[in-house]
């Protein structure tokens, strides 16, 4: 059908079953919008350079001399994703105002470089994340210099004095591109991914920090002590495993008294040292989804973070006694095995405390 006419529809947003759709426009106004950018300018930059090599392979001069606007347009505005990217999601509390600020910088990329950077270098520092940033400069640089103004790819004269952009015949080796591009885009994803994963902007308390310390030092015997009986479960456990066991009446009674004794022990723990080891528990199962500062110091700060994101009415250190609360401090200390162990433990390191 290569007939047009002013009747047709050519955005279709209310179709109720489209064979082939596109969802888009329901990300929050934060770096998640300027990812799936990202993600669909790569995924467009593959597919023409897939263009060139199928027009390569069959000689089809045409193509492979001209789609290199496209394509080259497509690399640099990915760049310039990245950064604006990077920018956000590297310090989410910015304000409106600095981040409007920002992208006054447009498309110039190596000022939008020159505001990003510093995120890359005090974050690489401060989680021990060895980032290249000459090397991060040296691209930017150089695709910069090819297109100081995201124009010169996108038409073939400039705007104002009407000069052309490329006035002399050049080959451009498109396969070494696509592959420098591919590479300094998976860098600069994994980078990102690792340096966004801190808690330098979260919440740190002092207060709540020498609170905690102090009921966690007053605390040390009933935390060796749950740390013992989650020990002893992992061996109790490991026994039966290894032996062949059938189910008797005396296993029945057993398990009953064993129940008994197990509610006696968890009485014998005031409502504060429940709290203070459930947030022990509940801070170590999210410390490996975190990136804890290097330094010692900064270090015990994210995990006072964590402790506190993590304290609540149910949980914190002055809460009272809750079916809650004792059914978790059931589940995961008096009945706890080698995950609960692990994550007690993994606090109190990053912590630097011993009990």
């Amino acid at each position: 059908m290569n007939n047009i006419s002013d009747k047709d529809i050519i955005f279709d947003f209310e179709c109720e079953q489209p064979l082939a759709f596109s969802y888009f426009g329901w990300e929050f106004n934060d770096s998640h919008a300027f990812y799936n950018y990202l993600v669909g300018y790569k995924a467009a930059a593959d597919a023409t350079y897939e263009a060139f090599i199928k027009a390569d392979l069959s000689g089809d001069n045409e193509v492979t001399d001209t789609i290199c606007y496209p394509l080259l347009f497509l690399y640099r505005h990915i760049i310039e994703l990245v950064l604006k990217y990077s920018y956000i999601e590297l310090k989410p509390k910015r304000t409106a105002e600095e981040i409007k600020t920002f992208l006054k910088n447009g498309h110039n990329i190596e000022k939008l470089w020159e505001n990003a950077r510093p995120d890359f270098e005090r974050l690489s520092c401060r989680l021990g994340i060895d980032v290249d940033t000459s090397a991060i400069g040296h691209y930017i640089i150089e695709l910069s210099k090819s297109d100081r103004n995201s124009m010169s790819y996108r038409y073939p004269i400039e705007k104002k004095e009407q000069k052309r952009f490329h006035n002399k015949g050049k080959y451009l080796d498109v396969r070494r591109l696509k592959e420098r591009m591919d590479v300094f885009y998976n860098y600069m994803s994994e980078k990102i991914y690792e340096l966004s994963k801190h808690l330098e902007d979260d919440i740190y308390d002092a207060e709540f920090d020498i609170q905690f310390c102090s009921i966690l030092n007053g605390s040390k015997v009933k935390v060796r002590n749950a740390v013992e009986k989650i020990r002893k479960n992992i061996e109790d456990n490991q026994k039966k495993h290894n032996e062949k066991h059938w189910l008797t009446l005396s296993d029945i009674d057993n398990t009953h008294t064993e129940r008994n004794n197990i509610h006696i022990w968890i009485s014998t723990f005031s409502e504060q040292e429940k709290s203070i080891i459930l947030l022990l528990f509940y801070t170590g199962q999210q410390i490996p989804g975190n990136r804890l500062a290097l330094d010692t110091n900064e270090r015990h700060k994210d995990v006072i973070k964590l402790l506190w994101g993590n304290s609540s009415d149910i949980f914190g250190l002055n809460s009272p006694k809750s079916h809650e609360k004792d059914e978790a401090f059931e589940a995961h200390i008096a009945y706890g095995g080698k995950n609960s162990l692990e994550c007690i433990k993994r606090t109190l390191d990053n912590l630097g405390i011993d009990v």
